[in-house]
């Protein structure tokens, strides 16, 4: 939180694509340093860091605490730090799997590729699956991993490409269009706040209860379009 405090200091002076720069720079790897060991957290704990994130979320499109979480997300094409936690346990195994890592690690994942069936079935699970008595193992990298690798389709799995198996993974981030980072700064807060249902607007004041009537002076719902 107190890096964030460099971003709410120039919210307002420099660009959108610019504090976003500064927020993967500068606050996001902290968040993510080892997060393949850490990624079992409680519930509690996963919320916690993930409201930093979203309040860079807001400094970044200068969105407030009334936009809706899944469309702060969708305005900056950014994924959760749990679904990015997930994509870096993958991305790991990948590495185990193809030997890009040490032995100690490599022959982990040996053991568990002569522990999958040999029956010829439509579903072949190419990594047996590791059997935990605590949640808290079970939660863990390798067998909360195996789950999750034993879901891919197996061509993608099989793939040495370490790049390939990257683009795979990244394949359905929301695309952001070019026009949302252009303009000035305030114009940029303004356009967010349109399309993040949080503006001064009567209906968006009306959804989340701070005003009595959705309807404009002119007698119709003042929604996005009508205003425009």
């Amino acid at each position: 939180y107190s890096r964030l405090g460099i971003l709410q200091r120039v919210k307002y002076n420099l660009d959108r694509r610019t504090l976003q720069k500064i927020y993967f720079s500068f606050v996001r790897p902290i968040l993510e340093y080892a997060d393949i060991i850490w990624d079992n957290l409680p519930e509690y704990l996963v919320n916690k860091i993930e409201s930093i994130q979203l309040e860079a979320v807001r400094i970044v499109t200068g969105g407030n605490r009334l936009a809706p979480r899944y469309l702060l997300y969708k305005e900056t094409g950014w994924e959760p730090l749990s679904k990015r936690r997930e994509y870096h346990r993958l991305i790991q195994l990948h590495k185990i799997y193809h030997n890009l890592t040490p032995d100690y690690l490599s022959n982990i994942i040996q053991l568990q590729k002569n522990q999958g069936h040999i029956y010829n079935t439509r579903v072949t699970n190419p990594l047996g699956e590791i059997n935990s008595r605590t949640q808290l193992y079970f939660n863990s990298f390798f067998p909360a991993t195996l789950r999750k690798w034993n879901a891919l389709h197996q061509s993608v799995q099989l793939n040495p490409s370490l790049s390939t198996f990257k683009t795979y993974m990244y394949s359905k981030r929301i695309k952001i269009p070019n026009y949302f980072y252009i303009g000035t700064r305030i114009g940029q807060i303004l356009h967010s706040k349109l399309r993040l249902e949080c503006s001064t607007l009567n209906l968006h004041k009306f959804q989340r209860k701070l005003r009595d009537s959705p309807i404009c002076n002119c007698g119709e719902v003042e929604s996005t379009d009508h205003f425009l």
